[in-house]
């Protein structure tokens, strides 16, 4: 009669060979590759991870993977982060020092000494707290002010005792 079969495209798969029967979508956040003749053709997207031929969920914050199929989602490095509520990481670069951390992205992050303080995620270094302000703790993501009447004369400065009389 003239009908020629043709293949599902990527995405989709066809278990029944028979023309009637049309191509269905894999299941979320999977894919499988063109002429998939079986829902278990369909593995998780990178960024996500799931069994084979069912639906797959997204890697949770602070996760990646960035391979198909069902492995397990990688957790980012020490002190590094995807970002609150960012989930479906696919690469370890999505994994960044946070505010208060330096580090390269997709590295362990460290924290940043006393004294100094990084207000953003990313590759950034900690930066000096200026004149007039200190910061004792670590990790800091801002400076203090010197309490009134007093200043700080010293960039950097880890204590309050830095800040003297004006």
């Amino acid at each position: 009669s003239g009908t020629t079969c043709v293949n599902c495209g990527s995405g989709t798969f066809k278990s029944e060979t028979d023309l009637a029967t049309s191509c269905t979508g894999c299941p979320a956040n999977s894919n499988s590759p063109a002429g998939s003749t079986a829902v278990t053709a369909c593995v998780a997207n990178a960024g996500s991870t799931g069994v084979d031929g069912e639906a797959a969920v997204k890697c949770p914050a602070d996760t990646f993977k960035a391979d198909i199929g069902s492995a397990d989602c990688s957790a980012c490095p020490t002190n590094a982060k995807t970002g609150t509520g960012i989930t479906g990481s696919e690469a370890i670069a999505a994994c960044k020092a946070p505010a208060g951390y330096k580090g390269v992205d997709g590295e362990a992050a460290v924290k940043c000494p006393a004294g100094t303080f990084k207000a953003a995620t990313g590759d950034a270094a900690c930066t000096d707290c200026i004149k007039g302000k200190y910061k004792g703790d670590t990790a800091a993501d801002s400076c203090d002010d010197c309490a009134r009447g007093k200043y700080n004369e010293n960039e950097g400065s880890s204590s309050v005792a830095a800040c003297t009389a004006c």
